[in-house]
């Protein structure tokens, strides 16, 4: 009787272990300073980087995959920068990259532009650039929040947790 409470507390325990896991538990973090750095998320998907001078001290940055939801007409997930609220000295740059496959029909993948959630909206980020060989989407900003790939138009935050997109 007590091997069979060990087998099944075993089996108990992995099958709460492999349910657990879902999106935004890979997290990867760093530490950057005043000599800036680059910060890739585990799924490799979103980057940041810091060039010298854009921070003062010694910062912990991670990257995750929100679990937020995306944008409606997401082009990929959407990932949150933290510590949130942190804002740099000089821009830094957010690259995150995109399925071409999940461009809506009549859009130009060059009009693509990267966006951050504020107030409940979508909000795109001025002078995107679209890397059409790497699929990529790259934009300065100041400050972290959630970022994700749009068709450039102001969203309803949220509004759509099933239209989470996977890169193939």
């Amino acid at each position: 009787m007590k091997k069979l409470f060990v087998v099944l507390a075993a089996v108990l325990l992995l099958a709460i272990m492999a349910c657990s896991s879902s999106k935004g538990d890979d997290v990867s973090s760093g530490n950057i300073g005043s000599a800036g750095g680059t910060i890739v998320s585990s799924d490799k998907n979103a980057t940041l980087n810091v060039p010298a001078g854009a921070l003062s001290n010694d910062t912990t940055i991670s990257i995750a995959e929100s679990t937020e939801g995306d944008p409606p007409g997401a082009i990929a997930f959407s990932y949150i920068f933290t510590p949130d609220g942190l804002t740099f000295n000089s821009a830094v740059t957010v690259s995150l990259k995109y399925n071409t496959e999940l461009i809506p029909e009549g859009i130009n993948e060059t009009d693509l532009q990267l966006a951050y959630a504020q107030d409940g909206n979508w909000v795109p980020l001025a002078n995107s650039t679209v890397d059409t060989t790497n699929h990529i989407i790259s934009a300065p900003t100041n400050h972290f929040s959630t970022y994700a790939t749009t068709c450039g138009t102001p969203l309803p935050y949220n509004s759509d947790p099933l239209s989470l997109r996977r890169l193939k």
